[in-house]
């Protein structure tokens, strides 16, 4: 749920089977039904055109996984990523805690 939470933020979100764009779907509909400011997700949901399959794909090299929590001193993370992370966590912790 956190990557599909992650994923939502970037006004683009691609799936490979229908179930993970209908589960994308639900998600940012709980997003807009949740938010107190009126304000809805724009976040376009679309099939990956890219690639036919998953098996396209591969693992990133180690020093690529788990970037921001290994590396949360970084510039970058203290100054793009940690900002969006804060408000986020405050804006949604109740979807975020799973109620």
């Amino acid at each position: 749920m956190k990557l599909l939470a992650f994923l939502v933020l970037f006004f683009l979100a691609y799936y490979f089977v229908p179930i993970d764009a209908a589960e994308t779907k639900a998600f940012i509909a709980e997003i807009n039904t949740s938010s107190k400011e009126g304000k809805t997700i724009v976040t376009d949901v679309e099939p990956l055109a890219v690639a036919p399959s998953p098996a396209q794909f591969w693992v990133a090299e180690n020093y690529h996984q788990d970037y921001f929590a290994r590396n949360p001193g970084n510039p970058y993370c203290e100054l793009v990523i940690n900002p969006k992370l804060e408000k986020v966590t405050a804006q949604f912790a109740e979807l975020l805690a799973g109620k």
